[in-house]
């Protein structure tokens, strides 16, 4: 049974004695073993973007799926979109961008698991326009860096990453569990089995996760 919330709120903007935003709790990352891109700690200490047309160093690269989670916190719906996730998309030119989609799923119990809806509706031929790619993480670069971008995470004009509302999940068991009590934890799947991919990817790579919205777990 998951700890009982207490009545602590914190937000992405919250004060500097506050936890940080992003999703800082290593759950599952099969093939990790700790080396340069393997390291999924990488994934869990902030966004360290390079910029709209290049990819950064400081991810984890998925070899099956990753979960993270808010170490002593449940992520709450609140107003707009609740995650971004943060990828290594970038373009190649005004068209065509590389990219890597993810399926993201979030957890109420970290027992039962939901994906945000999504589908890929162009040419699999081309799978490097971001326009036909709906509801999936992996599609937009990341700007935000902690250090030398330090903006909102949620304004993805200047932040960029993929953003996430717990309202758009499925009607279901899941949903009305996050939208009462919030999620523990997110997982994030290569979309390769199901869906067209650039040719030339090897598969995602994460750089974070941040929440709005958290309470801080209660005791039991």
């Amino acid at each position: 049974m998951i700890a009982l919330l207490s009545g602590c709120i914190g937000a992405v903007n919250g004060g500097s004695d506050a936890p940080p935003p992003w999703a800082d709790e290593v759950r599952e990352a099969p093939g990790a073993d700790g080396n340069a891109f393997h390291d999924p700690s990488l994934a869990a200490n902030g966004a360290r973007g390079a910029g709209c047309c290049a990819g950064g160093v400081d991810v984890f690269s998925i070899a099956d799926h990753l979960e993270l989670g808010w170490r002593g916190r449940r992520v709450v719906d609140g107003p707009g979109p609740d995650l971004v996730v943060f990828e290594n998309a970038f373009q190649i030119d005004d068209a065509r961008r590389f990219m890597d989609p993810c399926v993201v799923s979030v957890s109420a119990d970290g027992v039962a698991w939901e994906a945000f809806p999504h589908d890929f509706q162009g040419d699999p031929a081309d799978p490097t326009r971001p326009e036909d790619w709906t509801g999936f993480a992996g599609i937009t670069p990341t700007l935000l860096h902690v250090e030398d971008n330090p903006v909102d995470a949620f304004d993805a004009a200047v932040a960029g990453g993929d953003a996430f509302d717990l309202w758009d999940l499925p009607d279901g068991p899941v949903r009305d569990l996050a939208l009462a009590e919030g999620i523990v934890g997110v997982r994030i799947l290569s979309a390769e089995a199901e869906f067209p991919r650039d040719p030339a990817a090897t598969g995602p790579d994460i750089d974070a996760v941040y929440a709005r919205e958290w309470v801080e777990l209660g005791g039991a």
